[in-house]
């Protein structure tokens, strides 16, 4: 009876200490993205290797695309079988190398329904690391939106919270500061190449950078491995707590992670707190707070005979604008809800 072995990916990181191997990830991931190729820019990049395997020297070059190691971080710390030795660069990039090679041969055995989700899911996640740009853009939306469209009055506008005062009585900062504080952290990341220790924390002279804050807000956003594991989000988990905590050293699983979450980071905290005591009302506030914001664009950037609202009758579902350019016109349903997160 033939056995059925292992593919050689996992036999060859069950050598290693799943955290050097995770480190060596992390420090892959915050290269490419500090190094941009001039057509891959900080999203993907091919490596050369240079490893001995019994007294042999192999040499080979290998594809290392950041969503792809978000995958294999995860997928190594799901994994249980570790050895001793502490992996180099040259071995990371080997490991890659056969983690690739696993993937083409997992993602074979996907049925058609599958793939079609897929593809959809990694179409979607690999254009938001493609335009990086889009992090700190959408960022800037998504914080006008919460600080200043939620306190303006507006007919539509009756649910009552004043978000960036809820914010502060949650997290005990400001948005603007809580911001400064995830973004810094990132900063520290890329300056210590996606590892810390606490002793590398550095605080700034004023009263927000300090040491007690920044520690307070890593670990808001740390997971230990068996958090992780654990986790019925499985990769996505990671999305939640970008940053594996093993004794006094803080791993940034990816640099795009970190970028995501300054991106989302106001909105989460409110939302969070609303569900934790299960309420939608943060949910359909945030619906109207986006409608406000439509209605700001289309009345910035068009004339009041081009645009108009669809009005609701009975709860009808409806569109929301009709908007006429030239010989055009077009109907717009505007859907302001997030994907949840165990969409990759």
């Amino acid at each position: 009876m033939k056995a059925n072995l292992p593919h050689p990916f996992y036999i060859y990181a069950s050598q290693f200490t799943l955290e050097s191997v995770l480190e060596q990830i992390s420090i892959l991931s915050y290269h490419i993205f500090c190094n941009p190729d001039e057509t891959t820019k900080c999203f993907a990049k091919t490596i050369d290797y240079k490893i001995m395997i019994n007294h042999r020297i192999f040499n080979g070059k290998t594809n290392v695309v950041q969503t792809w190691i978000i995958d294999l971080f995860y997928d190594l710390v799901a994994a249980e079988d570790y050895g001793d030795k502490v992996i180099t660069k040259d071995e990371t990039v080997y490991l890659i190398s056969l983690y690739n090679d696993f993937c083409n041969i997992r993602d074979k055995k996907l049925n058609k329904k599958d793939i079609l989700l897929f593809v959809y899911g990694f179409f979607g996640e690999q254009k938001d690391f493609q335009t990086n740009f889009s992090f700190k853009e959408r960022f800037s939306r998504e914080k006008y939106i919460l600080d200043i469209l939620s306190c303006k009055e507006h007919s539509d506008n009756t649910f009552g919270i004043n978000v960036p005062g809820k914010f502060i009585e949650i997290t005990g900062f400001t948005t603007d500061c809580y911001s400064a504080l995830v973004y810094y952290i990132l900063l520290m990341f890329i300056q210590n190449n996606g590892v810390i220790t606490q002793s590398q924390i550095l605080s700034l002279n004023n009263d927000v950078f300090t040491q007690e804050n920044i520690i307070t807000v890593l670990n808001q956003y740390s997971a230990t491995i068996d958090n992780i594991r654990n986790s019925s989000l499985k990769r996505q988990f990671l999305y939640a707590k970008p940053i594996l905590k093993i004794g006094e050293k803080f791993i940034s699983a990816n640099a795009f992670l970190m970028n995501a979450l300054f991106m989302n980071s106001n909105y989460w905290i409110i939302r969070n707190d609303y569900q934790r005591i299960h309420s939608q009302h943060f949910i359909n506030a945030f619906g109207i707070y986006f409608e406000m914001y439509v209605e700001e664009l289309l009345n910035n950037c068009l004339s009041n005979d081009q645009f108009s609202k669809i009005p609701t009758e009975n709860d009808e579902k409806r569109a929301d604008w009709i908007i006429i350019i030239e010989n055009y016109t077009f109907l717009v349903e505007q859907k302001s809800s997030l994907s949840l997160l165990g969409i990759k």
